[in-house]
C-alpha cells in the first residue's frame, strides 16, 4: 500500500515538472555607445542656456561629415548663443543648428576673434526661438587631402631640420630644401608632437609655402610657430600637388636663419 502511495506521488511530481511552462527566453538589447564630443576643438561652456546632451542615436547629425563638436544647449527665449571655437585656428569651420521637429536646421553662424589677450575665437548664431542647439563642424585641412594622395614613390625633400628658441614660449622654424618651380605649392602639417599633448598648445597645425624660386635649392619654411612646450620631437607631413612624405624631426637650439654658409 506505501509502495503504490509513493509511486503515485513520484508519477504527479514527474508529470507536474514535465507539463510545467517553459520559462521564455530574455533577450537583452545591446545598447551602443553614444559618440562623444570632438574633444579640444571647441571646448568651453555656452554664453547662455543650460547644457545638455545630445543623443546622436535619435537625433543623428544632419550629415554624415559633420561632427559633433561640443555638448547641447537648451534656451527659454530667443536671443544671440555663442560658444568657444579653438578649432577655427586648426582649419576646422562650424555651425550652430537649432532642433526642430526631430531634425536638425541650420542657423546663420558667424566665427570671429576676440580682441582680449588670449584672443580666443569663438561660433555665434541669433537663436529665432526657445529650444535646443548644438555646434556641429567639419576639418578642411590638409589631412583631407590624404584621402586621395598617397606616401611619394621617390624622396623630393632633402636637408630638413627644425630650430628653436625659447624667450618665455618656444618659437620653433621648419626648414627643407626641394626642387621646387616658381609659384608651385607645398602644404606642411604638424601631424604629432612629443610630448603628445604639446600639439595643442601650438599657434598652428599646418601652413602653405608657395615658392618664388626654381631650382634645387628651392627652399621651405615657417617661422615663428610656437608652443607653450619643449618638443622633444615633432612629425610632419610635406604636401606636393600629388603625394606627401612624412618626416619625425628632433628640434635643436638656435634658429635655423640665417642658414650656413
Amino acid at each position: 500500500m506505501k509502495k503504490g502511495m509513493l509511486f503515485a506521488l513520484a508519477l504527479v511530481l514527474i508529470l507536474g515538472v514535465i507539463l510545467a511552462p517553459t520559462p521564455k527566453t530574455v533577450l537583452a538589447k545591446t545598447l551602443e555607445p553614444q559618440p562623444q564630443p570632438v574633444a579640444g576643438i571647441a571646448d568651453g561652456a555656452w554664453s547662455t542656456g543650460t547644457e545638455v546632451s545630445i543623443d546622436l542615436a535619435s537625433t543623428p547629425a544632419p550629415y554624415d561629415w559633420l561632427q559633433l563638436l561640443a555638448d547641447g544647449v537648451k534656451i527659454t527665449e530667443p536671443g544671440q548663443i555663442c560658444h568657444s571655437f579653438r578649432g577655427a585656428q586648426f582649419k576646422w569651420v562650424g555651425t550652430i543648428y537649432q532642433l526642430m521637429d526631430g531634425k536638425w536646421v541650420k542657423l546663420e553662424t558667424t566665427t570671429s576673434r576676440g580682441t582680449s589677450e588670449e584672443n580666443q575665437y569663438s561660433v555665434c548664431a541669433v537663436a529665432p526661438s526657445a529650444g535646443t542647439y548644438a555646434l556641429f563642424g567639419y576639418y578642411t585641412g590638409p589631412a583631407e587631402a590624404q584621402k586621395t594622395m598617397g606616401v611619394c614613390s621617390t624622396q623630393t625633400f632633402y636637408d630638413k631640420r627644425v630650430g628653436y628658441v625659447d624667450d618665455g614660449d618656444y618659437y620653433y622654424q621648419i626648414f627643407a630644401r626641394a626642387p621646387m618651380n616658381v609659384g608651385e605649392t607645398i602644404t606642411v602639417e604638424i601631424v604629432s608632437t612629443d610630448p603628445a599633448e604639446a600639439l595643442a598648445t601650438l599657434d598652428t597645425s599646418s601652413f602653405n609655402y608657395t615658392s618664388v624660386s626654381t631650382g634645387v635649392d628651392g627652399l621651405l619654411f615657417f617661422q615663428e610657430f610656437s608652443s607653450t612646450e619643449l618638443l622633444n620631437s615633432i612629425t610632419i607631413r610635406l604636401y606636393t600637388s600629388s603625394c606627401y612624405e612624412q618626416y619625425t624631426l628632433e628640434p635643436t637650439y638656435g634658429y635655423i636663419f640665417p642658414l650656413p654658409e
